[in-house]
């Protein structure tokens, strides 16, 4: 090797760690205002509940809609609850893992003792972004059981919303 091909070897080996460390900052992922019906195929087990989420992120609401079609839900299948705390940032979960990045998941703690959905109860309900960035679904868990990037396989006190 040349002593001139040194400073183009050390030029490329920092222009390589600029890039792969760059990509650790992934932007967060939030929950965005709209609907999220529920998502089968990343709800572990059989929930018994055919329904939908609305997130209002100006009032600070979830509406959960127990029937399929939530635009003609009765009054009696539906349940407003407010949130009563939408986490400080520095406490997001971290998931989505990958080689070079995570990304930062925001959680929503619901004002309410409990919830019931189906054939589900969730004590302190916690509404909480998933992957993939950003907010393209939520996940429904009882607060202190999140595992961060949705619903686990195994996880049966949780139910998993995509966003139309």
């Amino acid at each position: 090797m040349h002593i001139t091909s040194i400073p183009r070897l050390t030029t490329s080996v920092l222009l390589i760690s600029i890039a792969t460390f760059a990509a650790c900052g992934d932007d967060p992922s939030l929950i965005q205002d709209g609907l999220y019906v529920l998502d089968k195929q990343n709800t572990p087990g059989d929930p018994q509940f055919d329904g939908a989420v609305v997130f209002n992120r100006g009032a600070l609401t979830a509406t959960f809609y127990a029937c399929s079609s939530f635009k003609q839900c009765p009054e009696a299948q539906r349940t407003e609850l407010a949130a009563e705390t939408i986490t400080p940032e520095a406490d997001w979960g971290t998931g989505c893992p990958t080689n070079t990045s995570r990304t930062d998941l925001e959680i929503v703690t619901l004002g309410s003792p409990s919830l019931t959905l189906g054939t589900r109860t969730f004590v302190k309900p916690v509404l909480v972004a998933s992957c993939p960035a950003p907010g393209g679904w939520v996940s429904l868990h009882s607060q202190g059981q999140i595992p961060l990037g949705g619903c686990s396989s195994t996880e049966q006190g949780c139910i998993s919303f995509i966003k139309r």
